[in-house]
């Protein structure tokens, strides 16, 4: 009713969702989830990162091809977008000349491709906690699956699995070894901030100091803080990026007067703030 306002309609969305997230203390395997989740937490970033790429990227073909009247603004052609690439199509927005199309035919079939990284990455490091945690309670089990009806199916499926897993694991190792002499590096990205030198080591010469201070930023403090400033700048420049085409950010010139009503002088333009 209009007398209970926003708080009534608060609780009842979220009390049901806090009563069946009480549930969850009754699930044990919740946990496995949990530590599938934070084995992939190196791994997604990347895909994620990726995936912002590919729809700041097909965004910007789309905000091109397409005329304003349809797409107003990089922020519609980034909703477009993204509904393209999840293949959810609400049909709000859609393209209408040719290359706007043959863009978003691209989009779909990348964006399919691209998806399926995450999710493989997740899969992949819950199987591997589940292979882990049926593992660990082999040796507890063992005994009751033995007397257990089909319990030596059982212990044979998990040898299986703990094989295969490890199998997987010594070519990973093996690729890795295998990979260029820039991975030999790969300790730096385990070093802390307070236990990395402020500048990387000169005793091998000054420009492979340099190539070392650029390239692998976890050498060393000043190579931190100098990647932490590039992607604050990176972040920023995107940001201005898309509001720069958001009809609300931009202005019509003084010069727009009648009698010089003409593309030049009545064209919107971007607030002077972006370009500071």
């Amino acid at each position: 009713s209009e007398e209970c306002g926003i708080i009534c309609t608060v609780l009842m969305c979220f009390v049901p969702v806090i009563r069946a997230l009480k549930a969850l203390r009754r699930f044990e395997t919740l946990q496995l989830l949990i530590n599938a989740s934070q084995k992939a937490s190196e791994g997604l970033p990347v895909c994620l990162f990726a995936l912002f790429v590919l729809t700041l990227l097909f965004a910007s073909l789309i905000y091109i091809v397409e005329p304003r009247t349809n797409i107003e603004s990089l922020p519609h052609a980034m909703w477009l977008t993204i509904v393209t690439m999840t293949t959810v199509g609400y049909g709000d927005i859609a393209p209408t000349t040719i290359e706007g199309k043959i863009v978003g035919v691209l989009c779909f079939y990348l964006g399919i491709i691209f998806l399926a990284l995450p999710i493989s990455v997740l899969g992949a490091n819950f199987e591997e906690v589940y292979a882990a945690s049926i593992s660990g309670g082999t040796k507890m089990g063992s005994t009751q699956n033995a007397q257990h009806p089909g319990g030596a199916r059982i212990l044979r499926r998990r040898s299986q699995i703990e094989k295969a897993l490890e199998a997987r694991r010594l070519s990973q190792i093996e690729d890795q070894n295998s990979l260029s002499p820039k991975s030999q590096h790969s300790s730096w990205s385990r070093t802390t901030f307070k236990h990395a030198p402020w500048l990387p080591s000169a005793h091998r010469g000054y420009k492979l100091a340099m190539f070392i201070f650029l390239e692998e930023s976890s050498a060393s403090r000043l190579g931190k803080v100098y990647a932490l400033m590039m992607l604050s700048f990176i972040f920023v420049s995107t940001v201005a990026f898309i509001c720069e085409s958001m009809p609300d950010f931009n202005y019509i010139p003084s010069a727009c007067v009648p009698g010089q009503v003409t593309v030049e002088n009545c064209e919107p333009r971007p607030d002077a703030a972006f370009w500071m």
